[in-house]
């Protein structure tokens, strides 16, 4: 337990670090319980329960379930009191935000309204996919330089590219490794001949477009 906890709080300061402690979550899993008596090994044996752990900065606060029964055992087997598909339910269809045809691939449809109530806050990879880059160019008409701004709904790479009235690409920029959030990027346009142009600024998962005016 000391080196979950402390493997998941490293994971998580860096998460707040980079901005992103509210876009991921980390959940504890097994293919099998496990037993209450030791084995010879020192160890359990497999069984038919287990906890199960969830983190991260949209997971409420809270335990689910009572503690066991050590003296109400079923073959040595603790009785598990959450069907473990009701917490992956909650978490593809709550934070994942997937539809029926998803849930009933994977044949989880059936515990939709019994999936635990796991998280306190309205925010998950749903609302990542709703993240606009937000590109926005400055001044308009521009002379001499042209300021990007926008907004990288995750860390990565970004591309900003520049278009003559032909669709002709005049110009391109990747930015690599950048952090998630706002983002601002100066392009000197003086030796641009006048005229407008279309700009594109792409990330990971959206690119945006808009105009831009070079006067001279």
């Amino acid at each position: 337990m000391y080196h979950l906890s402390s493997a998941i709080k490293a994971f998580q300061d860096d998460l707040a670090n980079l901005g992103l402690e509210d876009k991921v979550l980390t959940m504890t899993f097994t293919e099998f319980g496990r037993r209450v008596k030791s084995n010879d090994s020192y160890g359990t044996d497999h069984g038919t329960s287990t906890p199960v752990f969830v983190f991260g900065k949209a997971v409420k606060s809270q335990v689910v379930g009572d503690n066991p029964d050590l003296s109400d055992l079923v073959g040595g087997n603790m009785k598990y009191q959450v069907d473990y598909r009701q917490v992956y339910t909650s978490v593809l269809q709550d934070w994942f935000g997937a539809g029926k045809e998803a849930l009933e691939a994977a044949r989880f449809s059936e515990f939709v309204d019994s999936r635990i109530d796991i998280f306190g806050l309205d925010i998950g990879v749903k609302e990542l996919e709703a993240g606009k880059v937000n590109a926005i160019a400055f001044p308009i008409p521009a002379t001499d330089t042209l300021t990007f701004q926008f907004n990288m709904p995750m860390p990565g790479n970004a591309v900003i590219k520049l278009f003559d009235v032909n669709g002709r690409m005049v110009y391109q920029k990747r930015l690599n490794y950048l952090y998630y959030g706002s983002q601002t990027f100066v392009l000197r346009v003086s030796s641009l001949p006048a005229g407008q142009y279309v700009f594109t600024v792409g990330t990971n998962q959206y690119t945006e477009s808009g105009k831009v005016i070079v006067k001279r």
